[in-house]
């Protein structure tokens, strides 16, 4: 097994190629930021379970390059998103994240972006209970000094990660659903390329790999580790979530199999555009199962209906863990002091949205100027634009309408039918505020 990918290849040392691009990248951070600490590498790479496809070949990098650095003070984002794009085109890539480029066709080389953020050492211990700091602790790798600097980091049980972070994961890969789909896959013959099929195929297995996720997450059996999750959730599905085994009895082979799929991507074992309808329909019914736990309530089978339920029941629960871990640092974990810290947190992340917007647009938009967050709205449009684009590619009217009805509270949107242009609106508004840096 190698230290960043269990990829393997006859005569070509997949680890080795994986390294030497690291190497290019920290000689780079090194140049270029003062008062660093370390470089951690997160996600697939930093866990040892990276991605590497062998393509005409040659070895080539799938998912993108996760790193923090940990520096004396924080730095500005425009900065480290400068380096972080010195460091892409150093390695041939062309730096872009899909979610800000994503009106463009895909194309794996120039897509390929390093995402570098920053940690001054002295919050590492003040960092919240989130799936990413677990992860950060328990699996990632230090690339450049102090080997013992995650040990700083607080110690983050399964049992302390909020629900809320199942949530947003699904969230989060609805939305890599709709950012790879395309209508014209279905009505226009051959016009998806070969990168596409393969973004929307490594796309279907990371959502694959959440809705285990999701639910370790509510059963308390959260794993570091793809492998570990799941061996995990194949032992622990039928016993814990009976009714969901009912209707989806192989979601443990589905989850095997695209854990697998990491170690020897191969986009040709799939049927992209057969397997998004399949895996949209899984989500989905994970989705609402987490939801059906999260709100202690049962919930109809329209998501029309489920996103009125979403507006009006959702936010106090989902930013109450977050308030409580900022609470109990002071001693004041009452409901009052509860309540007022997580309006006064959907203030300030709705005014830094208002505030991107505004640049974004060039003119303040007063509908996205409320007191409950964005990312809240954003959470409950996602479902109702990647469940209105129908099997023969046409549009779900009132799914549509719904969905535009609640994006002109976060984005300047026009009237229409077409499901390219909703997509179109989720996206910039998902881009403004996700992309935010806000863990």
């Amino acid at each position: 097994m190698g230290k960043y990918t269990k990829s393997k290849a006859v005569g070509i040392d997949l680890d080795g190629f994986v390294e030497e691009n690291l190497n290019i990248i920290v000689n780079q951070i090194k140049k270029e930021i003062e008062g660093l600490k370390a470089i951690i590498l997160m996600g697939g790479y930093g866990r040892g379970e990276g991605a590497v496809e062998i393509h005409n070949g040659k070895p080539r990098l799938i998912n993108d390059f996760d790193m923090y650095v940990i520096t004396e003070r924080q730095l500005p984002d425009d900065f480290l998103e400068s380096v972080a794009l010195k460091c892409s085109k150093l390695i041939g890539k062309g730096g872009i994240a899909h979610p800000e480029g994503f009106e463009k066709r895909y194309n794996f080389e120039e897509f390929f972006h390093v995402d570098i953020r920053c940690i001054p050492e002295k919050r590492l211990p003040l960092l919240p209970p989130t799936v990413r700091y677990f992860e950060m602790r328990n699996t990632s790798t230090v690339l450049y000094g102090d080997k013992k600097i995650l040990e700083k980091l607080p110690k983050i049980s399964p049992e302390d990660i909020p629900k809320s972070e199942a949530l947003r994961l699904i969230m989060n890969r609805m939305m890599l659903l709709i950012m790879s789909f395309s209508s014209k896959f279905i009505l226009k013959r051959n016009y998806m390329t070969e990168d596409e099929h393969g973004i929307m195929v490594y796309y279907i297995g990371k959502s694959y790999l959440t809705a285990a996720e999701a639910l370790l997450i509510f059963s308390g059996d959260f794993k570091p580790t793809y492998s570990e999750r799941a061996v995990v959730f194949e032992k622990i599905y039928k016993k814990k979530y009976p009714e969901l085994y009912e209707k989806i009895p192989d979601l443990p082979k589905k989850v095997k199999f695209f854990t697998n799929y990491k170690s020897k991507p191969d986009p040709k074992k799939v049927q992209a555009i057969d397997e998004w309808f399949v895996c949209r329909e899984i989500l989905g019914t994970v989705f609402r199962t987490c939801l059906e736990k999260f709100l202690k309530r049962k919930l109809p089978n329209n998501w029309i209906e489920i996103c009125n339920i979403l507006k009006n029941e959702l936010s106090y629960p989902y930013f109450e863990p977050y308030a409580r871990y900022f609470l109990r640092k002071f001693k004041i974990d009452f409901y009052v002091f509860r309540r007022f810290t997580v309006n006064l947190i959907q203030l300030y992340m709705n005014f830094k949205y208002f505030q991107k917007l505004r640049k974004d647009i060039n003119r303040f938009y007063w509908p996205a100027f409320t007191l409950k967050d964005q990312g809240i709205r954003i959470l409950y449009i996602t479902p109702l634009v990647l469940y209105s684009i129908e099997r023969n590619g046409k549009s779900d009217v009132s799914m549509i309408d719904k969905a535009l009805k609640e994006l002109k509270k976060s984005y300047l949107v026009t009237l229409t039918t077409d499901w390219e242009k909703v997509k179109s609106y989720y996206l910039k508004a998902y881009r403004l505020y996700y992309l935010q840096r806000f863990v």
